[in-house]
C-alpha cells in the first residue's frame, strides 16, 4: 500500500496551474533584475542633464554681458545699465541654487525680453550668478 500524499506533485496538478506556478516563480526570480535594469536606464537617461546642470561661469559671464547688460549691471565692476536689479544682488537673493533666476530665464515675462535661451545657456548664466554669490 502506498502512503497517503499530503502535497500534490507538479505532475498531479492540472497543466494550467503548473504553467502559472512556473511563470510566477520565473517572474519572482527576475523581478530584482528588472528593477535594477530600470534604475540603471533611468540613471543613464539623467546623466546628460546632470552634466549640463553645472554650467560654465565664464561662458555665463560672456552671455550676461551680451544679453543682460542692456538692463542689468552684470558684474561687480559695474558693467551694464542700472534699469533692473544688478546681478550681484540677484545672485545673493538666489543662493544656493538660483531656482528663481533659472525659472525666470527659462520662461521670462515682461518687462524682461524673451531671449529664448537654450538650457545650457541658462545653466551657464546660473553658474555665473553662483560665482557672484560666493564673492
Amino acid at each position: 500500500m502506498k502512503p497517503a500524499m499530503t502535497r500534490f506533485q507538479s505532475s498531479q496538478l492540472p497543466p494550467s496551474q503548473t504553467l502559472s506556478r512556473d511563470f510566477a516563480a520565473v517572474r519572482c526570480a527576475l523581478r530584482p533584475l528588472a528593477t535594477c535594469l530600470l534604475l540603471m536606464s533611468a540613471l543613464v537617461a539623467l546623466l546628460p542633464s546632470l552634466a549640463n546642470a553645472a554650467g560654465d561661469s565664464d561662458r555665463g559671464k560672456v552671455l550676461a554681458r551680451v544679453w543682460c547688460a542692456n538692463c542689468h549691471i552684470v558684474d561687480p565692476q559695474g558693467t551694464g545699465q542700472d534699469i533692473a536689479p544688478p546681478f550681484p544682488i540677484i545672485a545673493q537673493r538666489g543662493t544656493p541654487d538660483q531656482r528663481e533666476a533659472r525659472a525666470f530665464l527659462a520662461a521670462p515675462h515682461p518687462p524682461m525680453p524673451n531671449f529664448d535661451l537654450a538650457r545650457q545657456q541658462i545653466d551657464d548664466i546660473v553658474a555665473y550668478l553662483n560665482s557672484l554669490a560666493k564673492k
